[in-house]
C-alpha cells in the first residue's frame, strides 16, 4: 500500500478522524479506511471487486492495509487487524436523504437510482445481509452507491430474495412518503 495513505491513516487514527464511528477513519481528500477483522474486510474487499465488475455503485477500492503496517499506536480494539481503503462518496446516507431533501427532481432521481442499484443486486441473486437504507449513500448529484456489503450471500433461494428486496424498495417508498406528510401534512398514502 502507498505509503502517503499508510502516513495518512496513521495521522487519521492518532487524531480519531473517525466518520461516524470509531473504525471508519477519514483520509483527506476522497479516501475512507475502514477497519475490520480480517475475514469481514477480507470479504468486503474480494466481494466489492465483484460488484465493481458487474457495474454496481460502490466507492472505488484502492486496497488494503494490515494493521501491522501501521506505526501508530492504535486505539482499535484487538478484532479490528485490517483496514480496506476506499473512495469516500460525499453525500448522505438514504435515510439522512429522504428525511431532509427538499429538492423534489434530485429526490426522484436519488429515489430511481436507488431502486435500480437495489434490482442490479437482486438480478445478480446477492443477498446483501445487511442491506438498508443506511448502506445506501446519495451523492450530490442523486447517484446512489452501496456501502457496507462485506455481509452477502450468494446461495439464497430467488422467491426470498425478491421478498427481501421488495420490503426493501417499499420501505424506500415508506420514507419517501413521510417526509411530505412531515412536509405537507396529511397521510401517508
Amino acid at each position: 500500500m502507498n505509503s502517503e495513505i499508510i502516513n495518512q491513516l496513521e495521522k487519521s487514527v492518532n487524531e480519531n478522524n473517525f466518520l461516524k464511528e470509531p473504525r471508519v477513519y477519514n483520509l483527506g481528500g476522497n479516501l475512507v479506511a475502514k477497519f475490520g477483522t480480517k475475514r469481514s474486510i477480507e470479504n468486503e474487499y474480494k466481494f466489492g471487486k465483484f460488484l465493481y465488475g458487474k457495474k454496481l455503485n460502490i466507492p472505488k477500492i484502492y486496497g488494503k492495509i494490515d494493521r501491522d503496517e501501521i506505526k501508530a499506536g492504535l486505539s482499535l480494539s484487538k478484532p479490528y487487524e485490517v483496514a480496506i481503503i476506499t473512495e469516500k462518496i460525499k453525500g448522505k446516507n438514504l435515510y439522512d436523504f429522504l428525511e431532509t431533501e427538499k429538492d423534489e427532481a434530485l429526490r426522484k432521481k436519488a429515489i430511481a437510482n436507488s431502486k435500480e442499484q437495489i434490482k442490479k443486486v437482486l438480478r445478480e441473486g446477492i443477498n446483501l445481509m445487511d442491506a438498508n437504507l443506511m448502506n445506501l449513500i446519495i451523492d450530490e448529484t442523486g447517484e446512489a452507491y452501496i456501502i457496507d456489503f462485506e455481509c452477502h450471500n450468494k446461495e439464497m433461494k430467488k422467491d426470498y430474495l425478491i421478498d427481501f428486496y421488495k420490503r426493501f424498495i417499499q420501505s424506500i417508498d415508506y420514507h419517501d412518503k413521510k417526509f411530505y406528510k412531515d412536509e405537507k401534512g396529511g397521510n401517508i398514502k
